[in-house]
């Protein structure tokens, strides 16, 4: 089902984005956003500093760590990697729950099915380099883990309390509510079953795509408040690149660009977040949706989200949005990260280069 690799013939220091790559990965590296002992924070305030360390993200750090150390063989990315990948499995996992909590702290934080997922992926996208067999030992315990998850309407919780699995009522919040966004972190099954010729995982991600299908129209017309509505469409992205791996639903992925793509252009006057242009930017690369000069111009837009003045908490790292065009006060490791790798697979693609697949999106 997945392709877990792709080759690079053209040297990514001579791609026309090599800079931009260059100063994400320096503020990854030198920022502070991630602590010394591996955590990442959910983002960076320019009024007021870091957020709390969350463990998605930190998920979402190996991620992106391990592609820019596949990209550029520079091995501090490699050794950021692993710093993170030590905090989550040594400070951050819980094996009496086979949970991780999104946060460190006393009493123990909530657990949620989408940053489960997020996680599960980050150690396998390591795992893949160095092999350490407890990155795939504890990547397979959470998969299994996240059974805790199903609810008693058949679909999965996003949100469970510990330690007693407590599932929290759903509210109309697209991050407290069951959705088709879910089908990101649902591939974390699909990538365990693929390395584990595991038939429960795999079929748990075969339930957790029909759920998504059936719920595709309904998840986007749950606000109509311009901002919400930005924010379920970051969440919808989120769908489209887990059908990736559905090569049998190449339509309505298809469809789904259209849409969303339809609906950012309506929306963006008023508030537009980064995230999402880049997510469209990688969805359509990889399905080769969009003509040459479509993808430019979105790039270029892209690209204006790079904070290049400031100090080394903000140089290099991408805004997380604007409001009726001004830009917001956030740095955001996410942003950052899909940014900086849907300008690397413009310039791959452009150059005839494969710029990936499913199991490289961060």
């Amino acid at each position: 089902m997945l392709q877990l690799s792709f080759r690079v013939t053209t040297p990514v220091s001579s791609l026309p984005c090599s800079s931009v790559l260059a100063s994400a990965g320096r503020w990854f590296l030198n920022s502070g956003i991630q602590n010394a002992e591996g955590g990442v924070a959910r983002y960076h305030r320019v009024d007021s500093g870091n957020m709390p360390v969350s463990t998605e993200i930190t998920g979402y750090t190996i991620s992106t760590m391990c592609w820019l150390f596949r990209m550029t063989g520079d091995a501090e990315y490699l050794a950021a990697a692993e710093r993170s990948a030590k905090f989550l499995t040594e400070n951050a996992w819980h094996p009496e729950y086979g949970l991780f909590p999104y946060e460190l702290g006393y009493p123990l934080p909530d657990s949620y099915f989408f940053d489960c997922g997020i996680i599960i992926r980050g150690l396998l996208a390591l795992w893949r380099i160095n092999k350490n067999q407890l990155l795939l030992d504890v990547a397979t315990a959470c998969a299994y883990g996240m059974r805790q998850f199903r609810a008693a309407d058949g679909r999965w919780s996003p949100i469970i309390a510990l330690p007693h699995f407590e599932h929290l009522p759903y509210q109309k919040k697209w991050s407290k509510e069951p959705g088709c966004y879910q089908l990101k972190a649902a591939l974390a099954w699909a990538e365990v079953a693929q390395l584990t010729s595991d038939d429960v995982l795999k079929a748990w991600f075969e339930e957790a795509l029909a759920l998504a299908l059936a719920n595709e129209d309904s998840f986007l017309t749950g606000s109509e408040d311009p901002s919400e509505l930005m924010n379920r469409l970051h969440a919808h992205c989120y769908y489209l690149e887990a059908l990736l791996a559905t090569p049998k639903h190449t339509a309505t992925l298809t469809a789904g660009i259209e849409k969303a793509s339809g609906l950012l252009a309506q929306i963006s006057p008023t508030f537009q977040r980064s995230d999402v242009c880049a997510q469209l930017l990688r969805l359509s690369v990889l399905t080769n949706h969009d003509g040459h000069a479509g993808l430019k111009a979105a790039a270029e837009l892209l690209r204006t989200y790079q904070l290049m003045a400031g100090n080394s908490a903000t140089v290099g790292g991408f805004g997380f949005g604007r409001r009726n065009g001004v830009m917001l006060p956030m740095v955001n490791p996410v942003s950052t990260a899909f940014a900086v790798q849907a300008l690397v697979m413009i310039d791959l693609h452009a150059s005839g280069n494969n710029p990936g697949s499913v199991a490289d999106l961060i």
